[in-house]
């Protein structure tokens, strides 16, 4: 089966919206990306403040220690906050039966599963960019799908990678397509509100919804999924129902 592009990028941004579990998960990472980039941003502009007058801390050991330190513990809570909300995004949008606590009991419960496969992906798919960027273009197709394939089934990373390998075969330019069309909708988005309310001084603000609008993207990925195949068969069964979609 063909990937109706347009279709699936509308309903990617539809559910985004429409299912109740999948709004407050995304929601809440953006919350904590607007709070820690905020945070991260003070720090840099402290350290930037210091440096233009020319001028450093006696003590520079804990000047460091001070500054740097809550800029990396920062970016460390957010990813790995990014991960639990991912996994729960990803849950409630393949089974869309699942209540808020459902859906963050299933993703905790793959968790470190999640995580490695993640990370797994992007250092291949990072090597690929730096082989001439096609390798990377095409590799970051290919493992496109393996976060769906961990929370679909009690797939390890080795077997949710190679899953997405086989799933995506054929189906390149029509997954290509979908996450350049979803890139740019994000995109101009993000530029729209991040220019209004950085012109006010919210930068925040504008973090927030840029990030809340980018978890489209995973919804995206069950959606193209779907489309390939069929619906995705709940890992886990729901133990509360609604009429979320």
């Amino acid at each position: 089966m063909g990937i109706d592009v347009l279709s699936t990028v509308g309903d990617s941004f539809s559910t985004l919206f429409r299912n109740r579990t999948v709004t407050l998960f995304a929601l809440l990472g953006a919350l904590v990306a607007s709070i820690f980039s905020s945070m991260i941003l003070s720090q840099a502009q402290y350290v930037h403040s210091i440096s233009s007058i020319g001028t450093l801390p006696t003590a520079i050991l804990p000047f460091i220690t001070s500054v740097i330190g809550p800029i990396l513990g920062g970016i460390i809570v957010v990813y790995l906050v990014d991960v639990f909300v991912i996994g729960s995004v990803l849950s409630a949008t393949i089974d869309t039966r699942k209540d808020v606590a459902a859906a963050a009991r299933h993703s905790i419960s793959r968790y470190i599963t999640l995580i490695i496969t993640l990370i797994a992906v992007g250092v291949a798919v990072g090597i690929g960019f730096l082989l001439f960027v096609i390798p990377g273009i095409y590799l970051f197709v290919r493992l496109y799908l393996a976060p769906v394939e961990v929370m679909s089934g009690k797939k390890g990373v080795v077997d949710s990678i190679k899953s997405s390998w086989a799933i995506t075969e054929g189906n390149f330019w029509g997954i290509l397509f979908s996450v350049i069309v979803m890139f740019i909708a994000v995109y101009i988005i993000s530029l729209v509100f991040g220019v209004i309310f950085g012109l006010l001084g919210l930068v925040a603000i504008g973090t927030f919804i840029s990030t809340f609008f980018a978890y489209a993207f995973y919804v995206l990925l069950v959606r193209i999924r779907q489309q390939i195949s069929g619906p995705v068969a709940p890992a886990v069964a729901s133990r509360k129902s609604g009429s979320k979609k």
